[in-house]
This record gives C-alpha cells, sequence and structure tokens, in this order.
C-alpha cells in the first residue's frame, strides 16, 4: 500500500527524479480514469431520474431567489446603567457579608 502524505510534499512511492512530461502523464491517466468514474456516477443518477435528462432543470425543482430585505437602521446603544451612591454601598454591604461567609465556611471545612 502506497504511504500517505502531506500536501505539498512529494509522494513517498514515486521516485525523487520523475520527469515533468512522465508526471504530467501519469496526472493525465489519473484524470481520465477519475472522468470515468463520474460519468458512471452521472449514469446512475440518469437511471433512478430520468426527468433529469432534459436540457434544462424544471422551474419547480430551481428554488425561489432569496428575497433581499433592506437594512434596517443601527439600533442605537443602550444608554450604560449607572447606580447611585447609595445603591452602591447598599451591594457593598452585601458583598461583604457574603465574603464573610465563604471566609468562616472554608474555616469550618479546614478544622474538620
Amino acid at each position: 500500500m502506497p504511504a500517505r502524505h502531506n500536501r505539498g510534499e512529494a509522494p513517498r512511492f514515486l521516485p525523487v527524479s520523475v520527469p515533468a512530461n512522465q508526471l504530467h502523464q501519469f496526472a493525465l491517466i489519473g484524470a481520465s480514469i477519475e472522468l470515468e468514474r463520474i460519468e458512471a456516477e452521472r449514469d446512475r443518477i440518469l437511471e433512478s431520474f430520468p426527468e433529469l435528462r432534459q436540457a434544462t432543470v424544471p422551474l419547480e425543482l430551481v428554488p425561489e431567489p432569496a428575497q433581499v430585505e433592506e437594512p434596517q437602521p443601527a439600533a442605537r446603544p443602550k444608554a450604560k446603567r449607572t447606580i447611585t451612591p447609595a445603591q452602591r454601598h447598599v451591594i457593598s454591604r452585601r458583598m461583604r457579608a457574603y465574603w464573610a461567609r465563604r471566609r468562616k465556611e472554608r474555616e469550618a471545612e479546614q478544622k474538620k
């Protein structure tokens, strides 16, 4: 089995000194094999869906073009909510109590 290679690197199963015209011939052979595979797949699809043999796709199968909506004007950014000094003081007291409770709980766990 040939070794896999990364893009940009030469495949490991080819000699390093392959002439450019021979490399082109290899690519041409590979491309023709791939084209035969694609054509065989096309034939299988057309056997399954004979209505696709028509020259154009029926309009029912073509999706409607997307309706383009007019861009809405950008919404104004909300004003930054400020808090009063009294509200800040209440929050500060609440957080001090919260952290004091957490410290006591942590100390109680460490004593166990």
